[in-house]
């Protein structure tokens, strides 16, 4: 019978995940990004459908099939007021629900945890060990990224960095998250020459921002002297970008993309820098070269986020739900 799951009972599921069932997420998310590059008909995937309405807010629509399951997810962004959105499983076979979810705290996990699969494997690679992380933003996304560093690697140091003092940057941060950073307030005295000197320190910078603008001169990065992994997750429409384009393009810098197909068509940083599939690497096409793959020197990572990212990370969480008696279930649904 189909499940239904709340924004807090996916938030403490997740908030509570164990190592075995954390590994269990990246292991759904690494072999859909693998069908997805190696066997493409395996997964049914159209781009998202956008559409603005009259008060200017944005709906999204991600359907996706793989693996017996169909997932759609939709999302309501309206002006001034945070994500929402549900996901839906079905069972591609009879088409019965399976599960319905709320989605606001999945798409900030999933795309979070996409982001750590490359950096995981750098992290165990000698000479590309992560001590010292940059987060950029305030928001879900951000707040994910920081859960799931500190969760991952730990003892690295993370810094936020976020527009306003540092006052204001603490407010927006969960106080539940428990971890120690260093916060940057670019409005604050000195903000500025004190973030170039940290992005010149980092391993990883993560972006996490709906930015129109690059986030910070990319010269600030010195990657001709040392391998750094930036992730963009925040930019999702032709006219976002995080960083400049120009760095897509450096030398020595490897592009890495959810999928290319996507990127090619809303990724605001790949489009603008004019590269083509050729310059594109999936992160699937990575994985599927085997277990110790990993990027070396600088490597960006750009990710729009699919519909088989909901789909495999929906199927784990109700999975787990139903390991631990949560959620309500719907009797006689179809009756």
């Amino acid at each position: 019978m189909p499940l239904i799951l709340t924004n807090r009972q996916i938030t403490t599921i997740l908030h509570t995940l164990s190592s075995a069932e954390l590994t269990r997420f990246t292991a759904a998310l690494t072999a859909a990004f693998v069908a997805l590059s190696t066997q493409p008909a395996s997964v049914q995937q159209p781009l998202r459908t956008s559409l603005t309405t009259a008060n200017g807010g944005t709906s999204l629509c991600m359907p996706a099939a793989f693996d017996g399951v169909t997932a759609i997810k939709t999302v309501a962004l309206g002006p001034g007021h945070p994500p929402r959105g549900t996901l839906t499983l079905y069972s591609s076979a009879t088409g019965e629900l399976e599960a319905m979810l709320n989605a606001e705290e999945i798409t900030g996990f999933r795309t979070a945890l996409a982001s750590l699969l490359l950096l995981q494997r750098r992290h165990a690679t000698p000479g590309l060990e992560v001590r010292r992380v940059a987060v950029f933003g305030t928001g879900k996304q951000a707040e994910w990224a920081v859960r799931l560093l500190l969760k991952m690697f730990p003892g690295v140091g993370v810094t936020v960095v976020g527009r306003g003092t540092s006052g204001e940057v603490l407010q927006k941060l969960p106080a539940a998250l428990g971890f120690e950073c260093c916060v940057i307030g670019r409005a604050e005295d000195g903000s500025e020459e004190e973030l170039e000197v940290l992005l010149a320190e980092v391993d990883a910078v993560f972006c996490c921002t709906p930015s129109c603008e690059p986030l910070f001169p990319m010269q600030w990065l010195r990657i001709e002297e040392r391998p750094v992994y930036v992730s963009l997750i925040g930019s999702y429409k032709a006219h976002m970008v995080e960083v400049a384009p120009e760095l897509l393009k450096a030398t020595g810098v490897t592009v890495v993309v959810d999928s290319a197909k996507a990127c090619l068509s809303e990724a605001g940083e790949v489009i603008q820098a004019g590269l083509d599939a050729s310059q594109l690497v999936e992160i699937g096409a990575i994985f599927n070269t085997g277990a110790a793959a990993v990027v070396e020197g600088s490597c960006i990572f750009k990710c729009v986020g699919l519909g088989v990212m909901d789909l495999a990370t929906g199927r784990e969480i109700t999975r787990i739900a139903r390991d631990r008696g949560v959620g309500v279930n719907v009797d006689n649904f179809d009756g």
